[in-house]
């Protein structure tokens, strides 16, 4: 495959909802996020921002963290600021979108899927456990696990949505995607046999 191939045709971006509440699903890095938000949230449907310290995370995986604040009241309608944006994140995307809004992502296909998702959490007020596949013309795809999580503080309504995704075979792929630079551990990855 010459590195051409993934650029002809835009790659499509897939989700498929998975059950957040069988734990078997998930990778262990997400059942312990998942596990540590429950053990934060002491009444009502999701833990208070205030209260959910994302340095009580795993290290490897709070680089790939993002919170995004829910700005309006009407969820159809909501909008997403990211007040953390992980820097493995940033790495992935090629932007670090810290205090900026949804909108300002470089692929339109994931604005789309993201505004659903976000919302979808807004709405249901509970996890949401998704597979993204990402399908290039090749028939070559790749995948990663997210994880959505709303934080509330007044118990009442979403405030902001927790996002933590897990990719357990990232490689160039994935930051074609983005059209972004992938880290050079990465690149050598993909050269060595």
């Amino acid at each position: 495959m010459n590195s051409g191939d993934t650029d002809d045709q835009e790659p499509v971006l897939a989700s498929e909802v998975l059950d957040a509440n069988n734990r078997d699903l998930m990778p262990a890095v997400l059942r312990d996020v998942l596990d540590y938000w429950e053990s934060v949230r002491t009444e009502g449907f999701a833990p208070r921002w205030a209260d959910f310290d994302l340095d009580k995370l795993s290290p490897e995986i709070i680089p790939w963290c993002i919170v995004a604040d829910v700005v309006g009241k009407n969820v159809q309608d909501a909008e997403f600021k990211y007040r953390f944006w992980g820097s493995a994140r940033t790495r992935l995307v090629g932007m670090d979108l810290t205090g900026k809004t949804i909108r300002d992502m470089p692929r339109p296909d994931m604005v789309k899927a993201l505004m659903a998702d976000y919302r979808e959490v807004c709405q249901i007020k509970s996890p949401l456990l998704l597979k993204k596949i990402v399908t290039f013309e090749i028939g070559d795809a790749v995948e990663f696990i997210s994880l959505k999580a709303p934080l509330s503080d007044t118990g009442e309504r979403v405030d902001n949505v927790l996002v933590v995704s897990y990719y357990p075979d990232i490689d160039g792929r994935h930051y074609t995607y983005y059209k972004s630079e992938p880290p050079i551990s990465i690149k050598r990855w993909r050269l060595d046999p």
